[in-house]
């Protein structure tokens, strides 16, 4: 086996931008619960924590299929042809917007009568609710609208730039929930999230449409 010696120069660069990434994203997932734990009675996060799991089967399974490819898209991203770049981004995003439209309309339709049923019996606490269902679907909509974007500046190695929009994100998490949650309670932590999903989006989709595939935000848009 050939031995090659450090040079102590060359190095693989980007490490510490993932590893910050990826902590703000985990304490972003579970900052929610983690208000509601903290500024809100049992019984309300108790709620929230129902619809939430019945949301959490789906995501999972959308980030499983949406992460799938990026090792390819990664390959393409790399690659000098600009055209097969656009193309497999422009189609990567349609599937996705396709399969978060049909998942999500029917989801926004029976996760109520779906609670309604899982919570039949229960008389304690009140788990009908049609204002969080409606922030907790449009929140999770904005979050996996943006998850191909993000994906797509990870794997063309932009790093510092993924990690910068993480923060910034997580910033406005924690103010707005500072804010909004101690003026309206659980739709305050609520609103909060639905807002840091809104910027992470609009972020990661602008720096895509204008940075790696300059001048196409129009035909995201379309989509």
């Amino acid at each position: 086996i050939k031995r090659v010696a450090w040079d102590k120069k060359n190095r693989i660069t980007g490490t510490k931008d993932v590893v910050v990434g990826k902590v703000v994203g985990t304490i972003h997932s579970s900052s929610t619960t983690l208000f509601l734990s903290i500024f809100s009675s049992a019984a309300i996060t108790s709620v929230y924590a129902v619809y939430n799991s019945v949301i959490h089967m789906i995501t999972s399974v959308v980030n499983i299929g949406f992460s799938a490819p990026q090792n390819a898209i990664g390959q393409i991203l790399q690659g000098e042809n600009e055209r097969n770049k656009r193309t497999i981004i422009f189609d990567y995003q349609y599937v996705i917007i396709l399969v978060l439209t049909v998942l999500f309309v029917p989801l926004s339709v029976l996760i109520v009568p779906f609670v309604k049923i899982y919570t039949q019996g229960i008389t304690d606490i009140q788990y009908i609710n049609y204002g969080l269902a409606t922030l907790l679907v449009v929140s999770t909509y904005f979050q996996l609208l943006h998850v191909p974007s993000g994906i797509c500046i990870y794997m063309s190695g932009s790093f510092d730039i993924a990690k910068k929009i993480q923060i910034l994100a997580f910033l406005i998490l924690v103010l707005s929930n500072l804010i909004l949650g101690n003026l309206l309670g659980m739709y305050g932590f609520l609103i909060s999230m639905m807002l840091c999903n809104l910027v992470l989006a609009l972020c990661e989709i602008i720096y895509v449409h204008t940075k790696l595939v300059p001048k196409s935000l129009g035909h995201f848009l379309q989509i």
